[in-house]
């Protein structure tokens, strides 16, 4: 007798979410396609106000959990609890969905369709694909955690060929063509890589901070709880040439780039090496500029006592191998994109773009290895894997400095002079360059 399986059909939950007009609570009603038990990552039963099944049977809540005890449609009511206390404003409250949003597991290609009903007169910004009228939320690595904000906030757009990118702007009336505007640069900057956004489904938030030190930017992250989001902290009052000239942006876009990376040094380095290239591309940095930045930051890096090995930064004080964390992978990234555009016709550009093509943006947590080896697949060359290996548990930065001569790159006191007769002087240029 033959048996054959047939392919599981992926459960789709569908919820409704009420926001309370005075931005308290959240009723939530739940039609579930069959779960035992229900969790917000950061839950807490003690927040809980009421959970029952539809019909009214007050359910079990023990143990931060909701037991659905059967049933297909469970409704609770749950507080919401202000995050980031010293950038709350009047208008908004960011709380996060992994302490109010109680979920079934999402695995096999499950999903959850959302609605969202909001007061009047009310934004949200949630970390959710919008489709339609609606939402949806797929598994994801669950960096950090994932954001909603709830209240009156400049929603604008960030335009790019095929991509409109969702951007919240919080505190920033009156800069909100300049901000918009800094932020397309940026995003163009990642999209120019394969001429496509690796996520067209990201969103931004952007929050004004006024008098916070002398940065334009002074810090931006990527979150992927949910759907990926780059949130970033402004001094909006900048002015644009200053935003423009900023790294920030450039940096956190591209880390879309790849997916979530285990090892830190990896996601770090990629978008540390990308944010200098792109801005020498879009003409922020000279070439000159480019590499003294670069080959500068590669110095600073070895300059720490008793380096651990890239991998090994993890266990160490992070201000202590901070410069290592952000530019060993920047280091591995170089010594790959030169060997594949001198010797293979390819290039990094040409393998994250297939990458984009593939494999973002990616419900899992990948490690290094598992990234390197499909990068190399996909560039049809290895490069990566050998590099990982022989570096990885080395101490210290890879040894980058090895490729200056044949790309022609002289370090001076301070400065960087280029040489246009050396072996790989064709490749250097293309790095800063494109193509």
């Amino acid at each position: 007798m033959l048996f054959v399986t047939l392919p599981t059909q992926a459960r789709t939950h569908n919820y409704e979410i009420t926001v309370s007009d005075d931005l308290r609570h959240v009723h939530v009603q739940a039609e579930l396609d069959g779960a035992e038990v229900l969790r917000a990552r950061q839950g807490r039963s003690s927040r809980l106000l009421s959970a029952s099944t539809c019909d009214g049977k007050a359910l079990d809540t023990r143990r931060n959990r909701i037991y659905p005890d059967g049933s297909a449609c469970v409704r609770y009511t749950h507080r919401l609890e202000p995050m980031d206390e010293r950038f709350r404003t009047e208008d908004v409250l960011t709380t996060t969905t992994s302490e109010w949003l109680w979920l079934p597991k999402l695995e096999n290609d499950a999903s959850v369709n959302i609605r969202v009903i909001l007061p009047e007169g009310i934004n949200a910004h949630l970390p959710f694909d919008p489709v339609g009228s609606h939402y949806v939320l797929r598994a994801s690595p669950g960096s950090s955690r994932g954001l909603a904000l709830f209240g009156t906030f400049t929603v604008a757009e960030i335009v790019l060929p095929d991509t409109k990118l969702r951007a919240s702007l919080i505190g920033a009336s009156g800069h909100e063509h300049k901000l918009t505007r800094w932020l397309t640069a940026a995003a163009k900057d990642v999209w120019q890589i394969g001429r496509r956004f690796p996520n067209p489904q990201a969103s931004v938030v952007v929050v004004d901070v006024p008098g916070s030190t002398g940065e334009a930017v002074p810090f931006g992250h990527v979150i992927r709880d949910g759907s990926e989001m780059v949130r970033f902290f402004v001094q909006a009052e900048s002015n644009e040439a200053a935003l423009l000239g900023d790294w920030t942006a450039t940096h956190e876009f591209a880390h879309l780039l790849l997916p979530y990376v285990r090892e830190k040094w990896i996601s770090e380095g990629f978008a540390s090496y990308y944010q200098i290239v792109l801005l020498a591309r879009r003409g922020v940095y000279s070439e000159e500029e480019a590499w003294r930045r670069l080959t500068h930051a590669f110095s600073r890096a070895r300059e720490i006592d008793s380096p651990p090995s890239p991998n090994d930064t993890q266990h160490d004080e992070f201000w202590r191998v901070r410069m290592l964390i952000y530019w060993s992978g920047a280091a591995l990234a170089l010594m790959a994109d030169a060997a594949w555009r001198a010797q293979d016709d390819t290039s990094l550009d040409t393998a994250l773009a297939r990458l984009g093509s593939c494999c973002l943006p990616s419900p899992n947590t990948w490690s290094g290895e598992a990234l390197f080896a499909r990068l190399d697949a996909l560039n049809g060359v290895p490069r990566l894997q050998a590099l990982y290996n022989r570096h990885a548990d080395a101490p210290g930065l890879p040894p980058v400095e090895k490729l200056y001569p044949a790309l022609g790159i002289r370090i001076g006191t301070n400065r960087v002079t280029l040489d246009d007769d050396a072996p790989l002087a064709a490749v250097r240029r293309a790095i800063m360059r494109g193509g």
